[in-house]
């Protein structure tokens, strides 16, 4: 009984700690001889073209009497002109302009082996490059751009500057260009005792990249999406920022794509800098409060990244992206207690505990059996 006992006791632990799903972790580093390239999205720091957005600004209220400041005309023009319309009009378009150079490996021209796509996001006007062409690593692979605003640098606009966001293919920008990126910058600086003229000082940045793939086990503690790509856990992320956004204002910003077309776009100044308010305080230091509940894709590509740059004389920047090896690491997570090794554990101690019954059984068996022949010989005799 104490036996049988034990084997129940044991065996529900044994159950216990299977039905709790122990992981362990298991590092594999290979090497490659193709990588593919990340997702790079570009935006300028000025959210708009400043100069399509004063000519505009010209153009709809007749007066050469223009604010100084760029973000108080397109807050004008949001009273007037309804908000899609305006970011069209003065949004960033012309890709040849703004990269007027841009290689991925050797020779290789971006356009033939990628494309540029224009999103619109909180940052304004971005452009995410992406490529089917794997890169070798090194310095002298990967990819390079040259970035070159459109409105020339001089006394009244002396810098300009780019955010630079690299994430793994399929991962909407508007999230990652909010919170996780670089800058890069160029100035101009004016010539000494108020001569006209000046010069220009931009940044060449090198970027060495380390990816790392995470790969997870779906189990209901922590599940996660076996069958889905990293799209789906973005849009659900921008669809619960939104959400919340919607819920305060009544309207919506043209980046907001997520959410219902029936819900109209913001058309006052005023609602326009509410929205962008808090689209701002939820994708930054409030994000944590949302509790989107959003599922995690159960594989993960994560690009780690170290970035160095120097000044050049020049009024244009740039930037090179590249792996710094070929290594590709894989976290892959694995489940340390399987079923086969609950069945084997449990056959084990059932084994050993109905031995040692069986045994004990018997022994007693004989036991009483001696003491009962003992008993009846001396009866007889």
């Amino acid at each position: 009984m104490t036996c049988l006992s034990l084997v129940i006791i044991h065996g529900a632990g044994l159950i216990h700690r299977f039905n709790s799903f122990p992981t362990r972790v298991q590092l594999d580093v290979s090497y490659r001889q193709g990588i593919p390239l990340p997702a790079v999205t570009i935006c300028p720091l000025h959210r708009f073209d400043v100069d399509r957005l004063k000519n505009l600004w010209l153009q709809t209220m007749g007066s050469i009497d223009t604010p100084l400041n760029s973000t108080e005309q397109y807050y004008q023009l949001a009273d007037i002109i309804p908000i899609e319309e305006l970011w069209s009009k003065i949004a960033y378009w012309d890709t040849e302009a703004l990269f007027p150079m841009c290689y991925v490996g050797r020779g290789n021209h971006c356009k033939s082996v990628g494309i540029f796509q224009t999103v619109w996001t909180p940052s304004g006007t971005c452009f995410t490059y992406t490529s089917n062409l794997s890169t070798l690593s090194g310095h002298f692979n990967g990819l390079y751009l040259r970035l070159n605003i459109s409105h020339k640098l001089n006394e009244s606009k002396d810098f300009h500057q780019w955010k630079v966001s690299i994430h793994e293919v399929g991962v909407s920008p508007w999230l990652t260009s909010s919170q996780n990126y670089m800058e890069i910058s160029s100035h101009y600086k004016n010539f000494p005792n108020r001569s006209r003229g000046g010069t220009y000082k931009s940044q060449y940045m090198y970027t060495r990249l380390r990816p790392k793939e995470f790969i997870r086990v779906n189990h209901q503690y922590q599940p996660c999406q076996s069958n889905s790509d990293a799209w789906s856990q973005s849009s659900c992320e921008m669809k619960c920022v939104e959400q919340a956004v919607i819920s305060v204002t009544s309207c919506r910003l043209p980046y907001m794509v997520a959410s219902s077309k029936l819900v109209p776009y913001c058309n006052r100044s005023f609602s326009v800098r509410q929205t962008e308010a808090l689209v701002v305080q939820l994708t930054s230091e409030n994000r944590n409060k949302l509790q989107c509940n959003c599922v995690e894709t159960c594989t993960k590509i994560v690009y780690t990244y170290e970035s160095e740059s120097y000044n050049s004389d020049v009024d244009y920047n740039r930037i090179k992206i590249f792996y710094e090896t070929a290594l590709w690491v894989t976290v892959r997570e694995m489940f340390s207690y399987s079923w086969i090794k609950l069945m084997c554990d449990t056959g084990n101690i059932f084994c050993l505990l109905l031995g040692v019954s069986v045994l004990s059984f018997f022994e007693m068996f004989v036991f009483f059996y001696d003491k009962m022949t003992i008993s009846l010989c001396s009866i007889y005799q």
